[in-house]
């Protein structure tokens, strides 16, 4: 299945995704709709993309104007992917990719500064440990305090209200997708 950059510097750049059913990429309607509501925060900003697969969140970040972006998967196979898409969009040099399984090893998650300004997931749809995610981006501080998570998830899934510090601020939906987007609480 091939993808392309919608929009930003990489443009129609088109990016190859893992073969397989592990891998689940973004639709193009969801990543634009996502895009269109966080277009204001990305100017230099750092990204961050867990469950990354074949990078097409983050790519899309870096076109559009992020200056930095980190990418988390477990599956050496999309992560090999992931590489050369980074390549063919131009954008390698300000990424960084790491091998770590989510939530589990996000302690080993370098933390940039006050955190990274978006935190997009998007786990298997199979995936039960939402709020464990929540917690342990809680935990290490990898959210800046002004920063948001968005969650992509089946629309079947009963997500958290609150967990790690977070609350949940909407859940937008896209056919038998939906996203939730958490804030930092505020007290």
């Amino acid at each position: 299945m091939a993808l392309r950059v919608i929009a930003g510097s990489a443009r129609n750049r088109v990016l190859a995704a893992p073969e397989g059913r592990e891998t689940r990429p973004t639709g193009e309607r969801v990543r634009e709709a996502f895009f269109s509501m966080v277009q204001t925060r990305l100017p230099g900003s750092l990204f961050a993309d867990l469950f990354a697969g074949s990078g097409a969140m983050g790519i899309e970040a870096l076109s559009r104007g992020a200056a930095h972006a980190v990418f988390v998967d477990n599956a050496s196979k999309a992560l090999r992917v992931l590489r050369d898409n980074l390549k063919t969009a131009g954008v390698a040099s300000r990424a960084d990719v790491h091998h770590l399984d989510a939530p589990a090893d996000l302690g080993r998650l370098h933390r940039p500064g006050n955190g990274y300004d978006i935190v997009f997931a998007d786990p298997p749809y199979h995936f039960e440990h939402y709020e464990k995610l929540l917690e342990a981006l809680g935990q290490y501080r990898l959210v800046a305090p002004d920063g948001l998570v968005a969650i992509e998830h089946t629309i079947r899934t009963e997500m958290p209200e609150k967990a790690g510090g977070f609350a949940l601020e909407q859940t937008r939906r896209y056919g038998d997708s939906a996203m939730s987007i958490y804030l930092t609480e505020t007290d």
